[in-house]
């Protein structure tokens, strides 16, 4: 069920208890890590030099995310800051039609606001855990 009567936050969400939490703002990073690929085939003989080229190794998804939630619907949702409970299923997008992507991550840092009648901010880091698809 998601939480549909709200201002932002319709293109990225948290799924929780099987709620869509709206992520309201995001600065999201898609790290890659390369390992080096060079060999003597790089030799670039009018510069007397070796060019160094790499293959992509590993890739994590990371920053930090703001959303809002209504008690009513997802009380639980602090637990993931006193639990071992991690893998909370997310999806990232630009609009409500475009989908960055989607995976699981691990939320860590949650800073929850005071309750305003039944709505709460709260903002949180993310690492992506495990594969994390593009585009869908």
């Amino acid at each position: 069920m998601a939480d549909t009567d709200r201002l932002s936050g319709k293109a990225s969400y948290l799924t929780f208890n099987s709620v869509a939490v709206p992520i309201t703002k995001r600065d999201v990073n898609y790290n890659r890590t390369f390992g080096k690929l060079t060999d003597s085939s790089d030799y670039v003989v009018a510069q007397d030099m070796v060019a160094q080229t790499q293959i992509p190794v590993t890739y994590q998804i990371e920053g930090s995310i703001e959303f809002r939630y209504r008690i009513s619907t997802t009380p639980a949702l602090i637990a993931i800051s006193v639990t071992s409970l991690t893998q909370i299923p997310c999806v990232l997008g630009t609009n409500g039609t475009y989908v960055e992507g989607h995976g699981v991550v691990d939320l860590f840092n949650i800073k929850i606001t005071t309750p305003v009648e039944d709505t709460i901010v709260g903002t949180a880091d993310i690492k992506s855990f495990g594969a994390w698809v593009p585009n869908a």
